[in-house]
């Protein structure tokens, strides 16, 4: 949070800046986007500044989890290549700690599943 608190603190005070220069414009239309983008910007940096961390002290690791029925839904998005393409078909990769690689299978639609077959409990 100290790191983070100033690099989005820093941004939030540039937006706002350039945001609040439209007022100096001479249209009445850029005028109240000079208004109501600043404040925009300044309400949703107070909310991260103060949200973000009390949602992640009382949740804890629970903030990152991703439902299974929405993982479904999303697309396996691979940036920086790491992984191969899915081949029709294939098996999952086996994790370190015994779990398949990943919550989803490559091909995105069943549940990852542990080297016997049976689908991962929920941690409680």
């Amino acid at each position: 949070m100290a790191s983070s608190a100033k690099v989005i603190a820093a941004a939030a005070i540039i937006m706002i800046s350039v945001f609040g220069s439209f007022i100096l414009n001479g249209d009445p239309t850029i005028k109240q986007f000079g208004v109501g983008l600043p404040v925009a910007v300044l309400l949703a940096s107070a909310m991260v500044l103060s949200l973000a961390p009390a949602m992640l002290t009382l949740f804890g690791r629970a903030v990152w989890r991703l439902p299974r029925w929405l993982a479904k839904l999303l697309p396996h998005v691979d940036i920086e290549g790491e992984s191969e393409p899915p081949t029709p078909g294939a098996a999952l990769a086996p994790h370190p700690d015994g779990w398949t690689a990943g919550r989803v299978s490559p091909d995105g639609r069943s549940p990852a599943r542990r080297p016997g077959g049976s689908a991962p409990r929920r941690r409680r």
